[in-house]
């Protein structure tokens, strides 16, 4: 009998992926998201995307689950902590969207810098007031780097087509690790490692965070950390919404304390209930930073990949 697993999401899964695990001959069963009606006992795998909660109560269903195989890069859906008590190994697709993640970075930092929304909407409502929207350039920015992997990285190379200085904060990585990154300095950017995260706050022009969700990055940013900004700082956040204390942010911004902010993830999502959808001075997007043709097939096929390396049907 063959190995049998259990897809949700399929609508969210690269096709690619699933023929994968076709072709090499696993049993497939479809299941909605929140694995109503779902044969859990009987399963082998799971292979699911983002909605589907991979807890202790899945867990105590899914007796004889042996792997489970995220399509995407966090894992805050999944219990890893209880997988790994009972044995099940766990995949995913770690820097599988990295670039795309990356370039809406880039793409919400100059539409909030070029107050770009607004001035659409204004257009469209039969305006042409010009002199309203006196904004701000890239160059001469210091750009501050929250978390320095794959994607923060990849951020600091993109921008380094523009006359900046970058700061990084990551306690993970070392000092020759990360003022080393040749693709920033082959540029003639300089980038320095700040060890205080307050210091990275305080001297930059344009802040960008690039962290998973953690309890000692839960609300990394708040009230404290949004009074020590600069009047004219930018704030992005494509990482987690829990990394940021809304509440604070919406504060921050409604008393224009900063000039803007750029978010593509929330605390609640969606954020049907924020003070964040009467502001002028933040643009939203609906967590799509991630959402591109070739990061949607690589984050399913990169996490069956790994998966093939380890099991056959």
């Amino acid at each position: 009998m063959s190995m049998r697993i259990l897809i949700t999401e399929k609508d969210h899964l690269h096709e690619d992926s699933v023929e994968m695990l076709r072709k090499k001959g696993f049993e497939l069963e479809f299941a909605e998201s929140d694995l109503s009606g779902a044969r859990l006992e009987d399963c082998d795998a799971l292979f699911v995307r983002t909605y589907t909660k991979v807890d202790r109560s899945v867990l105590d269903k899914a007796r004889n689950l042996k792997a489970v195989i995220r399509a995407g890069v966090g894992l805050d859906n999944i219990d890893v902590e209880e997988c790994e008590k009972r044995g099940i190994k766990v995949y995913h697709s770690p820097g599988s969207n990295a670039n795309a993640v990356a370039s809406h970075t880039v793409a919400l930092t100059l539409a909030v810098l070029k107050r770009i929304a607004k001035a659409d909407k204004h257009v469209r409502d039969g305006k042409w007031d010009r002199e309203e929207f006196i904004a701000h350039e890239m160059d001469d920015k210091v750009i501050g780097i929250i978390g320095f992997g794959a994607i923060g990285r990849l951020v600091a190379k993109k921008f380094s087509g523009f006359d900046v200085e970058f700061l990084a904060y990551d306690p993970y990585l070392s000092k020759e690790q990360i003022e080393g990154a040749e693709e920033i300095r082959g540029k003639g950017n300089r980038i320095r490692k700040v060890e205080d995260i307050h210091e990275l706050i305080r001297e930059s022009d344009i802040m960008t965070i690039h962290v998973p969700l953690m309890d000692e990055t839960r609300h990394l940013i708040g009230e404290k950390e949004f009074g020590m900004m600069k009047e004219h700082a930018i704030i992005i956040n494509t990482s987690r919404g829990g990394v940021i204390d809304e509440k604070a942010m919406v504060e921050c911004l409604k008393k224009e304390r900063i000039y803007g902010a750029g978010l593509d993830v929330f605390e609640e999502e969606p954020p049907v209930n924020s003070g964040l959808l009467e502001l002028h001075n933040v643009i939203l997007t609906p967590h799509t930073a991630a959402m591109t043709d070739n990061a949607h097939r690589n984050m399913s096929v990169q996490a069956v990949e790994s998966f093939l390396k380890d099991f056959k049907a």
